[in-house]
């Protein structure tokens, strides 16, 4: 009798929560959430989360999370990392634009959850 099975790869996720003016849909819960469904979907465990919580996005240019993350980064431990939409990566496109450019030097791929784009393509770098 065989059995198929998922194969469960470790990946990481950030997830940030700007301000207590945003709606339920992006508190840091219902990211992970979506997040986790999204990653499970496609065979991938969630296993490493970053997070940041309210503060504004201009008063740093990488909040704790992001430096973590990109610690960890280099250190190679994950080659994914999955957000629920750009927004919640940087608060500055210019800010975004430079995690993935370190994120791309370790050969790491950025996954959004809610914007479909494949950054290893001419269409998808033109997308983000």
């Amino acid at each position: 009798m065989s059995k198929a099975y998922k194969t469960l790869i470790p990946e990481v996720a950030y997830i940030r929560y700007s301000s207590s003016m945003q709606g339920d849909s992006f508190s840091l819960d219902a990211q992970l959430r979506q997040i986790k469904t999204h990653a499970a979907q496609n065979g991938v465990d969630i296993l490493i989360v970053f997070s940041d919580s309210a503060q504004s996005p201009y008063t740093k240019k990488y909040r704790t999370g992001i430096v973590e993350m990109l610690a960890t980064a280099r250190r190679g431990i994950f080659k994914r990392l999955y957000v629920h939409k750009l927004d919640r990566l940087a608060g500055r496109i210019e800010w975004a634009i430079e995690i993935v450019k370190e994120l791309e030097e370790f050969s790491i791929t950025l996954k959004t959850v809610e914007q479909n784009f494949d950054l290893t393509t001419l269409e998808g770098k033109l997308m983000f």
